[in-house]
C-alpha cells in the first residue's frame, strides 16, 4: 500500500468518526432538545489532527521497520471503521425514528 492509499484509508476512518458524531448530535437534538438558543456541536479539528498524526506515525514506523508502519496503521483504521458501523446505524435509526426520547 502506498502513502496516498494509506492516507485515503485514514481519512475515510476519521470521516466515518466525524459522520458518527454528527449523526449522534442530530439524533440527540431531535429526541432530547436543548433549551432555546443552545446548540450541540461536533468539532472537526480533532479528526484533522488524528489524520495527520496517524499518517506521520505510519511514515515514521516505515522508516524504521518498513512496511510495518503502513500495515499496522491501515489495519487499525480498518478495525476502527468496523467498530464505528454499529454506532452509525444506531444513530441513523434514532434520527429516523418518529418516537420520542428513549
Amino acid at each position: 500500500m502506498n502513502s496516498s492509499s494509506l492516507l485515503l484509508v485514514i481519512v475515510l476512518a476519521w470521516g466515518v468518526n466525524l459522520l458518527g458524531g454528527l449523526l449522534q448530535a442530530a439524533a440527540d437534538d431531535r429526541h432530547r432538545p436543548l433549551p432555546v438558543g443552545a446548540k450541540r456541536g461536533v468539532s472537526v479539528m480533532p479528526n484533522l489532527v488524528m489524520v495527520l498524526a496517524a499518517w506521520g506515525l505510519a511514515t515514521l514506523l516505515d522508516l524504521l521497520v518498513a512496511p510495518w508502519g503502513t500495515l499496522l496503521v491501515a489495519s487499525g483504521h480498518g478495525a476502527f471503521i468496523l467498530y464505528m458501523l454499529p454506532s452509525l446505524l444506531r444513530s441513523t435509526r434514532r434520527l429516523r425514528s418518529r418516537h420520542g426520547p428513549k
